[in-house]
């Protein structure tokens, strides 16, 4: 902050009826990222050289592992992905197949409802999944 003054009298008793002025000139900065704003970087190499340098390159580090991790959630969730396909559909061949054994056993209701429950049972998740990550999806675009 600095205050100048504009257009004061040099006599105390002035006779033309100037206002005493004061102006007050206000300045904020503000500055937001994984570093230091620049000026203070600057200071850092004056106490301690090279500092800014190890600055970056810790931030330069930590931006590498944060990808990383970053591509490791990815992978992950694709392996999920395809691992809850699989073992849907053993649950469903086995449930499916199950009720038509049963019903080629002389047991109709049974294999019936065995097999009606796997297949409503699947879908039910499969619905369930799909509206779950639709849910996420929009939440995150709300944040941004």
């Amino acid at each position: 902050m600095s205050k100048k003054n504009r257009n004061l009298p040099t006599q105390s008793n002035s006779t033309n009826n100037q206002q005493n002025r004061l102006y007050l000139e206000a300045r904020k900065e503000f500055f937001a990222g994984p570093l230091p704003h620049p000026d203070i970087l600057k200071k850092y190499n004056e106490v301690f050289p090279s500092a800014a340098e190890r600055i970056v390159a810790q931030a330069e580090a930590q931006t590498a592992h944060r990808i990383k991790i970053e591509g490791k959630v990815v992978q992950s969730e694709i392996v999920k992905s395809y691992l809850g396909l699989i073992f849907a559909f053993i649950i469903g061949v086995i449930g499916v197949g199950g009720g038509i054994y049963l019903a080629a056993l002389g047991n109709l209701a049974f294999g019936g409802i065995m097999s009606g429950a796997s297949i409503v049972t699947l879908a039910g998740s499969f619905i369930y999944g799909t509206k779950s990550r639709k849910d996420e999806r929009m939440q995150k675009r709300n944040k941004i």
